[in-house]
């Protein structure tokens, strides 16, 4: 009896040794009677390291991405950081390079630079410099339709450089134009027809070739005539000065004087534009001689009155009101009634316009013409302009109701 247990321990040990042989022939496969372990589930700082997904914040280029805050910071030192071009022309865009150096320890990482208006454009092709490395922003500046004399403008750089984040470029340059209008504005005050303006309009060229050729305005209520071309001498060189002449017509219609000339030369690409204001003065005085209607709310009711008075003693009538809006804008809006005031001598008359404003946004633009029976003023033309705002939509948004922005206020 004392053999037995030898035996069984044994013929136990034979068994495992079998089994092990087994499994491992057939490549450690499972026991489909032993039980799967657990699966492990996430834990929440599992799922912090897994980048989200989301269209508003894209996945940013390993070469665009901001070195972690950690370590010694990169310096940037440039060379200069002013460049004067002197005088130049308008022809010509000015080129230059503004060289800079990483002067610190650490890995310096630049944004795209910014140029202060479209004729400023910076070009960076390379963002991040080790410690030593140096790099350049080209920068391309385009003087053409700036005006005479001083220009100034800037490029914006920024950098993960601690002491210096964001360093300003600055780009000097005295333009001369080849050709230019001067004034480019023409203020004629109070004119009577058939009236010629003191101020006339002066065309200078730098280059003896180029002629102009035509001067068109806007509309018939003003005049102008080309002058014969002169030499002339600015600032030690000769230019070619050609005037216009600007006038009113005998047939100009009275009010504001709100134009411009459009003047061209033998070269497509040489022209200029003068504004012309004023006012034309006629046999009729309108108060006010324009109309500036405020912002109005889709539906608005609108009321406006304006004063005719005779400006030189004569007296007339008004024969009939109408609304001439402008084409491409809102329909006629207005209703008139006219009233006679007899406490004037000779009488004035009160015209009140009323209406509403459309049911959709946009401007509002025309006149009220205005009719007369006196023979040298036949028509008297009031200019009226507004705008009708987009009203919020409750339905679609009704937070608007809430917090309702001040430029669109519910309830108007």
């Amino acid at each position: 009896m004392s053999h037995r247990p030898a035996r069984t321990v044994l013929t136990g040990s034979l068994v495992l040794l079998v089994l092990a042989g087994q499994a491992l022939a057939q490549g450690s496969k499972p026991d489909p009677l032993k039980p799967l372990p657990a699966e492990k589930k996430l834990q929440p700082a599992d799922i912090k390291q897994v980048p989200a997904k989301m269209p508003e914040e894209p996945k940013k280029q390993p070469e665009a991405a901001l070195p972690a805050p950690v370590g010694d910071p990169g310096e940037l030192s440039f060379e200069k950081t002013k460049v004067d071009f002197g005088t130049i022309s308008d022809e010509t865009p000015q080129n230059t390079k503004f060289k800079f150096t990483n002067t610190g320890k650490g890995t310096l990482q630049l944004g795209q630079p910014r140029g202060s208006c479209g004729c400023t454009v910076p070009n960076l092709t390379k963002l991040v410099y080790e410690p030593g490395e140096s790099g350049e922003i080209e920068v391309t500046f385009n003087p053409r339709g700036k005006p005479t004399g001083k220009a100034h403008t800037t490029v914006t750089v920024t950098s993960n450089d601690p002491a210096h984040p964001t360093i300003t470029l600055d780009i000097e340059s005295d333009i001369r134009p080849i050709f230019r209008a001067d004034p480019m504005m023409v203020n004629a005050g109070q004119a009577q027809r058939g009236q010629v303006l003191t101020q006339k309009i002066a065309l200078l060229s730098r280059k003896a070739d180029l002629i102009v050729t035509q001067a068109s305005p806007s509309t018939p209520r003003i005049a102008a005539k080309v002058l014969p071309s002169q030499q002339v001498t600015e600032n030690g060189e000769t230019l070619t000065k050609t005037e216009i002449e600007v006038s009113i017509p005998e047939g100009a219609n009275a009010g504001p004087l709100q134009e411009n000339i459009t003047i061209r030369t033998n070269d497509p690409n040489r022209m200029a534009t003068v504004y012309v204001t004023g006012e034309i003065l006629g046999m009729i005085q309108p108060n006010p001689n324009q109309l500036n209607i405020p912002m109005l709310a889709m539906g608005q009711q609108i009321n406006s009155t304006v004063r005719l008075t005779p400006r030189a003693g004569k007296a007339f009538k008004v024969t009939g009101v109408k609304d001439e809006p402008v084409a491409g804008t809102m329909g006629e809006m207005f209703k008139f009634e006219v009233t006679e005031d007899t406490s004037a001598t000779p009488s004035a008359w009160v015209i009140k316009g009323t209406g509403a404003a459309p049911n959709q946004p946009g401007r509002i633009s025309g006149e009220w013409v205005v009719a007369t029976d006196l023979p040298d003023e036949p028509v008297v033309r009031i200019r009226y302009n507004g705008f009708v705002r987009q009203q919020p939509n409750a339905t679609q948004d009704p937070a608007w109701q809430q917090n309702p922005s001040s430029l669109s206020p519910s309830g108007n």
